[in-house]
């Protein structure tokens, strides 16, 4: 009996190392780090929200670039790609539940006030809508050394009303089920602080589409870049509540980051080496990149002092300007935002 035990022995020892070897190797999730991280920003305090629902609300947009280090243990063990079959960086809502908006990319979270979603967006402007996995993929893959993660948060009015409040709204950076940004899920949390005021005096575009028709011009109205050839006047009219104190910029809707004068053409176009210039009072308007006010774009004032709701006007005109060293005939269509912020 001695015997059979002793030869059982090693037998049972193999067994067991045999177990408890993949264990040993088996990823810790804790391979990256940040310095950045927890990052608490702080949005412009007392955001005023406008009445008009869908917009982004204006000073709410929170930009940073998150750099996160991993070593070459984040992969070991669990493969080299994250739950789900991808292997990007990404945010993922604090709380259990997310409610999409009627807007695209557009979301709501447990604790936020009512008639405020949230949207993360990309480098270009792009909304980053959650996946399957309850997540907004930031586009950054994982590897080992150093990566740089863009985060851009803005708010966005969804409904009417809107309470004047204050909330955290509370994500997470993560390669799902794989490694956190920063050794641990505390550690990578991003709470955006956020502060709302409504604003009950407001103004609001009586047109919200406006169109304005530029007149046929011939090629040889041109004489160089920067030259300009058939414009057109009209008018922006805003509804405005009493004492409404508000200002107006213009932003491209082809290009959200244009600082120029020149609206880019949209991608139905066919004319080219030419774009669109506002006007007003005989000056080009200076575009504001990203919807930002203070940005160093035009803005306009837009007032109604009187104690009862009016009708207020910017006349404004556009023209056709050259861009390029010639101007080929074709279509022309250009967009641009008009922006409301309130004093």
């Amino acid at each position: 009996m001695n015997k059979t035990l002793r030869q059982l022995a090693p037998l049972l020892l193999a067994f067991l190392l045999g177990l408890l070897a993949p264990q040993a190797a088996f990823a810790s999730n804790t391979n990256c780090s940040s310095s950045q991280m927890p990052w608490s920003p702080a949005v412009a305090a007392n955001l005023r929200v406008t009445s008009d629902v869908g917009f982004a609300v204006p000073g709410s947009d929170t930009f940073n670039t998150i750099t996160i280090n991993c070593t070459s243990n984040w992969s070991s063990g669990e493969g080299t790609v994250c739950a789900g079959g991808g292997n990007h960086w990404s945010l993922v809502p604090s709380s259990e539940v997310i409610t999409p908006s009627a807007y695209p990319g557009v979301y709501t979270t447990t604790g936020m006030p009512p008639g405020i979603g949230y949207q993360l967006l990309d480098p270009a402007g792009n909304s980053l809508p959650l996946d399957g996995y309850g997540r907004h993929d930031l586009g950054v893959a994982i590897a080992t050394g150093t990566m740089t993660v863009p985060v851009h948060l803005r708010l966005v009015k969804i409904s009417n009303p809107v309470a004047a409040t204050t909330f955290t709204l509370a994500m997470a950076m993560s390669c799902t089920s794989n490694e956190w940004a920063n050794k641990s899920r505390s550690g990578s949390t991003i709470n955006f602080q956020l502060s709302i005021n409504a604003v009950t005096q407001t103004c609001s575009m009586s047109v919200s589409d406006l169109q304005v028709v530029l007149p046929q011009v011939n090629t040889a109205s041109f004489s160089g870049a920067g030259s300009a050839a058939g414009g057109k006047s009209s008018t922006l009219d805003f509804q405005c509540d009493a004492n409404a104190n508000a200002k107006v910029n213009f932003t491209d809707a082809t290009d959200p980051a244009n600082a120029g004068d020149t609206l880019k053409l949209l991608g139905g176009s066919t004319a080219t080496g030419v774009g669109v210039r506002l006007m007003v009072e005989g000056t080009p308007v200076a575009l504001s990149p990203n919807e930002a006010f203070h940005s160093g774009g035009t803005e306009l004032a837009l007032q109604n002092t009187a104690a009862t709701a009016a009708l207020k006007q910017i006349p404004f005109s556009a023209q056709y300007v050259q861009t390029g060293s010639s101007v080929t005939p074709g279509s022309v269509q250009a967009r641009s935002l008009v922006n409301i912020s309130y004093n």
